[in-house]
């Protein structure tokens, strides 16, 4: 089988103080031959939870449940097939927030803590934040009020939240943010507590 492959080349981090510093920028594609998993042997590799999601626990579809049914008002959310990998997404334009039917229930209320802090941010407390800054707030917002619950979600959120920043500094400068966020979070939280 032939599929397009990045090309890669390493350039100086345009955002580090660092001149020793690296990234990779792909600058291009190529033709690659790679095989089918059914002409393959051995073990299965195992997936990222980045991938999987978290796996389920006894009272996480109430928890769902109630969460969705304080946030009616705020949002519509809806449960739709998204591709392979895909949690969750937030429709800016439309106001909208959409999660995997093919998640677990818990990996579903994390999800659904991640886009409502991305609504909450886009809706009230947005000033010009990259891409990564928002998916940084988000993802910590959402840990933080999974933790409220007693849901650990550090197998998943720590992986995500390295995957867009690897610095402190970047927590240091969003830290007020994420704690508002996780405050209009956390009475949604505190509702699930006896599920």
């Amino acid at each position: 089988i032939k599929i397009f492959a990045p090309i890669t080349k390493k350039v100086q981090d345009e955002k580090s103080q660092n001149p020793e510093k690296y990234q990779s920028r792909i600058v291009g594609y190529q033709l690659v031959y790679v095989y089918d998993i059914s002409q393959t042997d051995g073990a299965d590799v195992p997936m990222s939870i980045l991938h999987t999601g978290l796996k389920n626990i006894e009272g996480a579809e109430q928890k769902l449940g109630m969460i969705l049914e304080h946030v009616k008002d705020v949002v519509e959310v809806s449960t739709t097939v998204l591709p392979e990998g895909h949690h969750g997404l937030y429709d800016i334009a439309k106001k909208e927030i959409k999660i995997n039917a093919n998640d677990t229930a818990l990996q579903n209320v994390k999800t659904l803590f991640h886009e409502l802090a991305h609504h909450y941010h886009e809706t009230q407390y947005l000033e010009g934040e990259t891409k990564e800054q928002k998916e940084f707030v988000a993802e910590s917002a959402a840990f933080i009020a999974c933790a409220a619950i007693g849901i650990d979600a550090s197998e998943y959120s720590i992986p995500y939240l390295k995957n867009w920043a690897d610095d402190y500094s970047l927590f240091s400068k969003m830290r007020a943010k994420i704690e508002k966020i996780a405050k209009m979070l956390l009475p949604l939280a505190e509702e699930t507590k006896a599920a």
